[in-house]
């Protein structure tokens, strides 16, 4: 491997044997970004010229409906396809889409080609986010998404940046309408870089089952949602589509009543958007990922309703319930660019790893749910109440509006509140069966903490050893403080995971403790691992004992450690110490001194040692010979 690709793989956290399906998915979800970016500008462009936004409700509720179709489709064939080819079929009705929206203009006679467009739009969205969460979430583990998938999802974004761009200098060029071919190009490239994943043969399709079923609830609908978890965190769903969309209605309509044509349209969008993922990828290089690791989830969650909170009840002040503020473009388009940043920064990444402590089955299921049945239900809701608002006055009412939003913000915090206490308890039922390690824990917080510092105190050795292992990986200073507690246990195998961890983070302070437990253990695995800690952490005591003549009496073993825990002390003269008494193990004509000594030598580089080395290389005595080289 070359620097320059070693040093790339190093900077973005990428294995060697995960490059190339790393590279295939960030290209395959780059160029199915640009063309949904292009058939976006097309779909809000042609149809706010031809019917303007008062149509738009129908649109969402039109798009709704067939988007459950869509997704209740997905569902169906989910259960009937293999993954592979569950992937080729939906990826082949993507490459369809943008081909078949674009034939639609050589009827004259359809008289509703934008509405087509436009719900054609959507369902590929619908697809596109459907088909890339089932394979990022079947390719890689949880481990592996936890690392991984920041990346890997971020790839639309500066694609949809180009894809934005590129409509102002094609536009004037091919025309609005023929966008739709080099959207349908960029799909077909990106279907082909799937192809390239499924093609792979270290990749592995099967969907991994829930241990137990200990995930599932049968008492609450679990035919469909699976679980209380689920249904929850589709809630938040819901409320997360229905004031976006509320937002995205109020900005189009602000756009449709200043830009008439399609091609002013057509500009403004691609260069407000633009504008909005330049943005959105300053923020997710600067404040997502580190934001959500000191933070934790809730409060990364409570961005953007807040946001939306501030934005409502600032409205309402402003304005004394006058509606000449919407008049005011840079206000409402302000709140639209602040709410998108959030939303893709910030919010879509964290609520997609409130799903991490579920199986791939269980975590497959609810992203169907919330993609294709929750989502749409909150676009046709939407659509709905915003057709009842505008044909029920005489002009639309953004004053009225915006106090359904505040509504909607309210109730979005209560329910990331509660949903925040079920991701505990859900975590809680994978840390008890082990289903996750602490590495795999997706943000930072003293709740986890908890959760794993309480099994520690739990009977069995499983879950001690899986408790300190976790908090070692994710929490050592919680750790550090229970492992007074942990060297109490009456489990050997207990003690020496807990000793290998003090030995690795170099606790001294355990000292006493651990002398205590050298002296009065009888169990010699866990007795060398105890001599080892007291050697390396300073015991005189111990330290001295490899010039007494009792230190011959003890076993190999502890003779072994102590010299080793002697070599890895921070005292230089009881370090030569050491390598004198090795040095002296050589010479002896005892076999197992001199096996002793080698064994030691085999982890540590004594350059005083070399030439005894090479003397016992030339003996006549094979197991001498083969340990020496």
């Amino acid at each position: 491997m070359n620097s320059k690709l070693s040093f790339w793989l190093r900077l973005f956290n990428i294995r060697n044997d995960e490059k190339t399906t790393v590279q295939n998915l960030v290209l395959h979800h780059f160029f199915s970004g640009i063309g949904q970016a292009l058939m976006f500008t097309v779909a809000s462009s042609l149809f706010l010229s031809e019917y303007g936004s008062e149509q738009l409700p129908i649109a969402f509720i039109l798009s709704a409906v067939a988007m459950m179709v869509v997704g209740r489709t997905y569902s169906f064939f989910e259960h009937k396809l293999s993954i592979r080819k569950l992937l080729l079929l939906v990826m082949g009705t993507m490459v369809f889409i943008p081909f078949l929206l674009r034939s639609t203009f050589y009827f004259d006679s359809i008289a509703y080609i934008p509405f087509i467009i436009i719900i054609g739009e959507r369902v590929f969205y619908l697809l596109s986010n459907l088909e890339f969460w089932c394979m990022s979430s079947i390719v890689f583990d949880v481990r592996q998404g936890k690392r991984l998938f920041g990346l890997i999802s971020s790839g639309d974004i500066p694609a949809k940046l180009l894809g934005y761009l590129s409509v102002s200098v094609l536009q004037p060029i091919v025309g609005i309408n023929n966008l739709l071919w080099f959207s349908a190009g960029s799909i077909l490239l990106a279907s082909l870089f799937l192809r390239k994943i499924l093609l792979q043969p270290d990749i592995n399709l099967q969907v991994r089952q829930a241990p137990h079923e200990q995930f599932s609830d049968k008492k609450l609908l679990v035919n469909f949602f699976g679980n209380h978890y689920i249904l929850v965190l589709s809630g938040m769903a819901f409320l997360t589509i229905a004031s976006f969309t509320l937002i995205d209605f109020t900005f189009l309509h602000n756009v449709q009543s200043t830009f008439k044509t399609q091609e002013s349209l057509a500009k403004y969008i691609s260069t407000f958007f633009s504008v909005g993922y330049a943005f959105i990828i300053l923020i997710k290089l600067l404040l997502s990922g580190g934001l959500a690791e000191q933070t934790g989830i809730k409060f990364s969650l409570l961005i953007m309703p807040v946001l939306l909170f501030l934005f409502s009840l600032g409205f309402i002040f402003w304005s004394n319930t006058q509606n000449d503020v919407y008049n005011n473009l840079m206000y409402i388009r302000v709140m639209f660019m602040a709410i998108s940043v959030a939303k893709y920064s910030v919010n879509d990444p964290v609520f997609l790893a409130m799903f991490q402590p579920l199986p791939t089955q269980l975590r497959l299921k609810g992203h169907t749910i919330i993609k294709g049945f929750i989502q749409p239900l909150a676009l046709g809701v939407i659509g709905v109440i915003l057709w009842y608002v505008i044909h029920i006055g005489d002009q639309f009412d953004f004053y009225l509006l915006n106090l359904g939003i505040l509504i909607l913000s309210i109730l979005w915090i209560y329910n990331i509140s509660r949903s925040h206490k079920l991701y505990i308890s859900t975590l809680a039922t994978a840390i008890r069966n082990r289903f996750i390690s602490g590495s795999e824990i997706a943000m930072e917080s003293t709740s986890f903490s908890t959760l794993l510092k309480d099994s520690i105190y739990h009977h069995q050795k499983e879950d001690i050893i899986y408790g300190i292992t976790a908090l070692d990986e994710k929490f050592p200073e919680v750790l550090r403080q229970e492992m007074k507690f942990v060297l109490t246990t009456d489990s050997n195998s207990v003690r020496r995971v807990a000793l290998n961890i003090l030995n690795r983070r170099r606790w001294n302070e355990y000292l006493g403790e651990v002398k205590h437990i050298y002296l009065t253990d009888t169990h010699l695995e866990t007795k060398s691992a105890d001599a080892y800690f007291c050697a390396q952490a300073g015991d005189l005591e111990i330290q001295k004992s490899i010039d007494q003549e009792t230190f011959q009496s003890n076993p190999s073993l502890i003779q072994e450690s102590i010299l080793k825990g002697i070599l890895k002390s921070d005292s230089m003269q009881q370090q030569q110490n050491a390598v004198n008494a090795i040095a002296l193990m050589l010479k002896s004509d005892d076999t197992n001194k001199q096996l002793t000594a080698l064994t030691i030598l085999s982890q540590e580089y004594l350059p005083e040692c070399e030439s005894d080395i090479f003397r016992l290389m030339a003996s006549k005595n094979r197991k001498r010979k083969n340990c020496s080289y």
